[in-house]
């Protein structure tokens, strides 16, 4: 999120459900904007991603690091495909493995844009995946 808020995007939000986590993010995101390295002002949610209201934006990149359990990961991805046909936005999902089997079945139903591999700073590779998301 801090990374992204480095770029001129609309908005830049983070959703956490703990409490805990969105307190640290706050902090980060304080500690971040009075350095002045922002062009978008970054806001982390507290609450459960899966009553996330995608429609409130735009077109929209979806940022997604192993963050959810399957069924909540495709709960998520339910909620964004709705708001894509409801507002007729777009959606850029980038997803880093590892990708629950379920998550990674549904994901490739849609328009893969690009894939890769990074190094992770927990050491060894890791697999990327970008997908176009239309309504």
């Amino acid at each position: 999120m801090l990374i992204a808020a480095q770029y001129p995007f609309k908005s830049v939000i983070g959703v956490e459900f703990s409490q805990t986590l969105h307190g640290i993010a706050q902090s980060n995101i304080s500690k971040f904007v009075e350095q002045v390295v922002t062009k978008t002002s970054p806001t982390s949610f507290n609450m459960d991603a899966s009553a996330f209201d995608f429609s409130q934006f735009g077109d929209k990149v979806v940022f997604c690091y192993n963050p959810f359990t399957a069924t909540l990961a495709l709960r998520i991805l339910d909620n964004l495909q709705f708001s894509l046909r409801e507002t007729g936005n777009e959606g850029i999902l980038i997803y880093l493995s590892p990708i629950p089997p379920a998550v990674k079945e549904r994901l490739d139903s849609f328009h893969l844009i690009a894939q890769g591999s990074y190094l992770s700073h927990f050491g060894g590779f890791q697999k990327y995946y970008i997908y176009r998301i239309s309504s």
